[in-house]
């Protein structure tokens, strides 16, 4: 059977991506916190497929589709994990020289070229409900098709007015899409990010303004 091409959502993820766009949100499942921590979200196929749950990518019904396919076929599923931390380092690479304005290697087109070439091999068209509709062929229990997902996602962002948009957290440095009004956003999330700053800011001063009331006093004994 095949599904309906659905374009993967940009919900934020509770699982600190907050990219605001699948893409950014997979380059972000690799980074550093707030403390200099290094944090691999994904670990395996199994942690893959839970993240892309938790993001909204896919649905229960995938999940739980695909995390049958991943038990009975576990080499495949390894074989595909490795596709999937390849994907992820061409678009670390591509997106973070597009936000530095600097220029993108040679090997990285090659890179990003081949794996969006397999996602389009995997399209077709057909008669919807809502006339001509774009198919991915062949989906049901693939367990490629998350990737294929995201990997789609990022070939429209590359395309898009937004690519011009993306912005990298003053805290975390994680890359994120700036869709304010005013083009002014600083952090990807300012529930997490802008508030561990500006309690951070807080303290600094809170900790300058005692230690210069303290030297004075000191001074003027």
């Amino acid at each position: 059977m095949n599904r309906v091409i659905t374009h993967a959502r940009a919900n934020h993820s509770v699982c600190l991506t907050n990219g605001g766009h699948p893409a950014l949100n997979f380059i972000n499942t690799e980074r550093k916190n707030y403390r200099g921590q290094y944090i691999d979200l994904l670990t395996n196929y199994s942690t893959f497929l839970s993240w892309c749950r938790n993001t909204k990518l896919i649905d229960d019904e995938m999940w739980m589709e695909l995390d049958v396919e991943q038990y009975c076929y576990t080499k495949e599923a390894a074989e595909i994990f490795g596709k999937i931390i390849t994907a992820r380092r061409c678009f670390e690479h591509l997106f973070n020289a597009i936000f530095d304005n600097r220029h993108i290697e040679a090997g990285i087109i090659a890179l990003f070229n081949e794996i969006a070439e397999e996602v389009r091999a995997q399209l077709t068209f057909g008669q919807g409900d809502r006339g001509l509709q774009l198919y991915w062929r062949n989906s049901t229990e693939e367990m490629n098709l998350p990737l294929w997902m995201i990997i789609s996602a990022g070939v429209q962002l590359a395309q898009s007015t937004d690519v011009h948009n993306i912005k990298q957290c003053a805290m975390c440095k994680s890359l994120f899409i700036d869709n304010s009004r005013r083009g002014n956003k600083i952090w990807c999330d300012a529930g997490t990010c802008g508030s561990i700053k500006k309690s951070e800011t807080y303290f600094e001063k809170k900790y300058v303004k005692n230690y210069r009331t303290k030297r004075n006093r000191l001074i003027n004994k």
